[in-house]
């Protein structure tokens, strides 16, 4: 049914009304419509501040953060992080970003070369791990160097990867 015919239709059984029936409904939606904007603007009003909540939160972890990396500093400690390690990191973000984490069947770990990453992907979106790795690729010049991809499915894969750092 069309909207229009929908709307129509509706119109016909107020008509068929009686005017104390009309009014009762008249009075129902005045009284409705208000309540229903307030409890939008409530819920509203409660996610803005479970946001603002989750950002102090994520504020003070980044400040509490900076005081120990700099105390650490302060200290004397070397806190410089091998490539291997680096380019295993920012693969394992790239995972949980594009969302194939839940796919990941071997974790990033260092290869026989430093500056490489093996992993194991099992039933990922093959679309989704295609773009992953152009991300990577254009972000950070990470480029695979083997890949063995078995389809699986209707758009999904078993990959096995070697990345390396640029």
């Amino acid at each position: 049914m069309m909207p229009g015919a929908m709307l129509q239709t509706l119109h016909d059984r107020f008509d068929e009304l009686g005017a104390r029936d009309r009014r009762a409904l008249q009075v129902g939606a005045l009284v409705l419509v208000p309540l229903a904007l307030l409890m939008l603007d409530w819920t509203i009003r409660e996610q803005l501040a479970e946001r603002r909540i989750a950002v102090a939160a994520s504020a003070d972890l980044a400040d509490r953060a900076n005081r120990v990396i700099g105390a650490r500093i302060a200290a004397g400690e070397d806190l410089a992080v091998d490539a291997a390690s680096t380019l295993s990191q920012t693969v394992f973000r790239s995972l949980e970003r594009s969302g194939l984490q839940g796919s990941l069947v071997a974790s990033p770990s260092s290869a026989p070369a430093p500056e490489q990453v093996e992993l194991a992907l099992r039933d990922a979106a093959f679309e989704t791990l295609v773009s992953m790795l152009g991300t990577l690729a254009r972000n950070h010049g990470i480029t695979v160097t083997s890949a063995n991809i078995v389809r699986t499915g209707p758009g999904r894969v078993d990959a096995a990867l070697v990345l390396r750092a640029p």
